[in-house]
């Protein structure tokens, strides 16, 4: 916290001031590679690690993170984790996904890629197929929907143990060749995320977002400019999307947000980025929160309106040995009663330079952003002279805004 160190003579004396977080974030669970974590309904944790040689897995712990376990998972680079049902899902690489039935501590693995063969798609090969990845999960009418990023939607009603596909053409768009202005074939949209939103299930794209009929086991295009809205949250009965691409612009909207899947505005822009590389859109109660690719993390209380942050204790990238003032990619935003827990992705290749893992801050901390707690008049009796500054040395200047003093002995405003 940044407190003021002021210098003065006896004088009655009104400061109004913001006030900031107390404590840093913290680490939970070191672990280079972190890309996701979870907290299931009964509390217990989970979190996976994201390497290129599929060497990583499943970690859990039932001690709110005081001790963690490597579970016996088989590891195909699991990027996020479901709960629906009586199962957990982690959803990996090479059309796989791993279902637990007893809170994470054993798996068994789930394949799609048989009905992706069945159905005879365009280079829907074995080899093919192991570079694929499931991206996301949703349950829509009783049945599970997974988006492969390169092949389509699929879903299952007995729970992921067999699996059909949804119409992949209306998924698909025309291929020119090379700007002659001849389409020669389609090419199936590359898939990002899946929402369930005011009972309809929506896919997001890199091109388009588009909405699914059940009636025609087709899909319909609702959006034509996505630009890759991989993220999404719902508050208060609003969706949130966010773009997971480099965007280094204030043209381009912050976050969007919608009620009926037509209208779309756009939300408040952090007043100190121009990033717009949203990784992970998370809301609680009547907090929003935005994690950016390299930013750090962004909360708001008022819808998207306005935005602070607070990254003090969040670990920094390294590039090329030196650390930069970049943050480690944030690609998962959670949290329960007490915290809120980020998960820090550091490339594999970095895990001798910094630390990647699970972080966490008690809520109140951030709750002392809440407008209500900001602008709070502070009456002390100072003195003459004042000279007010804060903990690095820096001189403030007594007139500026939010700031009102007279007079002098130095004391400490806690």
């Amino acid at each position: 916290m940044k407190r003021l160190l002021l210098s003065a003579t006896a004088l009655a004396v009104s400061l109004l001031f913001a006030v900031p977080a107390q404590a840093d974030w913290e680490m939970l669970r070191e672990q280079n590679a972190t890309y996701t974590f979870h907290i299931t309904q009964d509390g217990t944790m989970l979190l996976s690690d994201f390497l290129w040689e599929m060497n990583g897995g499943i970690y859990i712990s039932e001690d709110h993170g005081a001790t963690w376990k490597k579970t016996g998972a088989k590891d195909y680079n699991y990027s996020n984790f479901y709960e629906f049902g009586d199962y957990i899902y982690a959803i990996g690489y090479g059309c796989h996904i791993a279902r637990s039935e007893d809170g994470g501590h054993t798996w068994d693995i789930l394949y799609y890629g048989r009905a992706l063969e069945e159905a005879n798609l365009p280079h829907a090969t074995p080899d093919n197929l192991e570079g694929s990845q499931v991206q996301a999960m949703a349950l829509y009418n009783d049945k599970l929907f997974v988006a492969d990023c390169n092949y389509g939607v699929l879903m299952s009603d007995d729970w992921g143990e067999t699996w059909t596909i949804t119409d992949y053409k209306s998924l698909s768009y025309e291929v020119d060749d090379g700007g002659k202005g001849k389409g020669d074939g389609t090419a199936i949209d590359f898939l990002y995320n899946l929402v369930v939103y005011n009972c309809k299930l929506m896919a997001t794209a890199l091109y388009r977002c588009y909405e699914y009929l059940p009636a025609t086991n087709k899909w319909k295009v609702i959006r034509n400019d996505s630009n890759v809205t991989a993220v999404w949250t719902i508050l208060d009965g609003t969706l949130y999307v966010g773009r997971s691409i480099f965007n280094m612009s204030t043209e381009i909207p912050f976050l969007m947000k919608t009620t009926d899947l037509k209208t779309w505005k756009n939300t408040g822009r952090p007043s100190n980025t121009v990033d717009t590389n949203v990784r992970a859109l998370y809301s609680d109660k009547d907090c929003l929160y935005a994690g950016l690719q390299n930013g750090g993390l962004y909360f708001s209380f008022d819808g998207g309106a306005t935005w602070n942050c607070y990254n003090e204790g969040l670990p920094h990238r390294y590039e090329n040995g030196k650390l930069t003032e970049e943050y480690q990619h944030l690609l998962r935003i959670i949290s329960d009663d007490e915290y809120v827990y980020v998960a820090m992705y550091n490339e594999p290749w970095n895990e001798s330079e910094h630390s990647s893992g699970v972080y966490r801050i008690a809520r109140s901390e951030l709750d002392a952003f809440r407008p209500e707690h900001i602008n709070q008049t502070t009456n002390a009796v100072l003195s003459n002279n004042v000279d007010c500054y804060d903990l690095t040395g820096r001189r403030i200047n007594a007139s500026q805004p939010g700031v009102s003093i007279v007079g002098g002995k130095k004391v400490i405003l806690k």
